[in-house]
């Protein structure tokens, strides 16, 4: 009996972190890749963004970066199998990877997520109380990491990132936006000036991204149509299933955001509010991902 009940628990939590989210998000899940790309791109097409194959050696360093103690994702399969066997598969995993890129499809199975709610504060069995933690196939991460390596490259290189993001760019963190911030603040009051602060961070944030406006927006910041596709195939026809203990629920498919827990999920978050700096007229904005800060002197 005991049993039974947790696993209608279970099923429970899955649908209340999905309907939680979607809650969340603005409507619209459905969208034609065609439709949501203007057919002219302001951006030259030499200076588009578009993946390049990668050679076994890059592969090989990402693989040998991966963390040995980190739990499997729902195929089961920990890193620690892949960098045994590396000498072996290398080659394979290389084809593989260069496939999907070629080809602008992410593999249905790698779209797979095993979520681990963590509990934050209060009724652990509301999904609003816990944070969904995604477990994914140890090659998704690999082809991950690989596409991040070459995307977060063109964006710095081009200077796409707003100058006040200060998550996901070279040698930028939180120390990097806290410094600035506080040294305005202490000119303000060397000119006998106070600031005045507003503090704000998104709820669900990965989870609230709409697939359609997302793609739009790598559109717009300079992207290929073959690496677009590529990222509308990693975004789209993803789901989940939510693990507690030993009991695992039923596969739900996900209609928007991105998973807490992916590679590809902080950047294309930092692309999605990239503009958002640009709209503060009479403050100052200073980012890092999905924390800002808007302040003035007086």
């Amino acid at each position: 009996m005991s049993k039974c009940k947790d696993l209608i628990v279970l099923g429970d939590l899955n649908c209340d972190m999905l309907q939680e989210s979607n809650r969340l998000r603005p409507i619209a899940t459905d969208f034609n890749l065609e439709a949501t790309c203007p057919q002219r791109s302001t951006t030259p097409p030499e200076t588009q963004f578009r993946f390049r194959e990668v050679s076994e050696t890059e592969v090989a360093n990402v693989v040998s970066n991966l963390p040995a103690n980190k739990a499997a994702g729902p195929d089961k399969l920990p890193a620690r199998v892949i960098k045994d066997g590396l000498s072996v598969i290398l080659s394979t995993i290389t084809s593989m990877i260069n496939c999907s890129f070629t080809t602008s499809n992410f593999p249905q199975e790698w779209k797979i997520a095993e979520v681990i709610p963590i509990p934050k504060l209060g009724d652990k069995e509301l999904a609003c109380n816990n944070r969904p933690i995604s477990l994914l196939p140890v090659m998704s991460k690999i082809c991950e990491r690989l596409a991040h390596g070459q995307y977060n490259n063109f964006l710095c290189s081009k200077g796409k990132l707003s100058a006040h993001q200060n998550g996901n760019r070279k040698l930028h963190s939180t120390e990097t936006a806290l410094l600035k911030v506080t040294d305005d603040i202490l000119k303000a009051m060397d000119e006998k000036l106070i600031t005045i602060m507003v503090l704000i961070d998104f709820s669900k944030a990965f989870d609230s991204i709409n697939h359609e406006t997302l793609l739009n927006k790598l559109w717009n910041i300079g992207m290929a149509p073959s690496a677009l596709k590529w990222f509308s195939s990693y975004l789209t026809n993803r789901s989940q299933k939510v693990r507690l203990g030993e009991f695992l629920s039923q596969r739900l498919p996900l209609s928007h955001g991105v998973p807490q827990g992916s590679i590809l999920g902080p950047l294309m978050f930092t692309v999605y509010v990239n503009d958002l700096p640009s709209s503060a007229v009479n403050c100052k904005p200073e980012c890092y991902v999905d924390d800002s800060k808007l302040y003035v002197r007086l």
